[in-house]
């Protein structure tokens, strides 16, 4: 539509210019003549290639967790998991929010009513950071087949 409208006030510009009176129809198919000559706009051009594709990830799944890290924040801290918990920690309540969605069929957790997933999203979040940070998680895990 912006398209149309800035063909319109094009053809109004040069039927001014020449001296020509055009009727509101006789600008409409000027507008339309000079739209249909003119060539498409090529798609903009993005150097992105090798970038993160943040695009792809889903942020409804994201925003549930990040209800959960504000349930946390608000009962123990803002980022009291950064303090440091135990792998056998993180892992235990991963584990049992699974099951809760997974076994036992709940769709909201008890005490928050959030997602269970999300929680088990959060911890295994929690587990990641630490093991990319090699910092504040406490590993206890077993060294049976390490």
């Amino acid at each position: 539509m912006a398209r149309s409208l800035r063909q319109a006030s094009q053809a109004r510009s040069y039927a001014a210019s020449t001296r020509i009176t055009l009727t509101p129809e006789g600008a409409a198919a000027l507008a339309a003549a000079l739209d249909a000559a003119a060539p498409p706009a090529p798609p903009a051009r993005k150097a992105d290639t090798g970038k993160a594709p943040w695009h792809l990830l889903p942020y409804d799944a994201i925003g549930a967790v990040v209800a959960v890290l504000g349930f946390g924040a608000r009962k123990y801290a803002e980022r009291n998991w950064e303090r440091g918990l135990s792998h056998s920690r993180t892992f235990a309540a991963t584990q049992r929010h699974l099951t809760d969605w997974f076994q036992l069929g709940l769709d909201r957790d008890p005490e928050t009513g959030l997602h269970p997933l999300a929680h088990a999203a959060c911890e295994v979040l929690f587990a990641l950071a630490f093991a990319l940070r090699e910092t504040a998680g406490v590993d206890d895990r077993p060294k049976v087949g390490r």
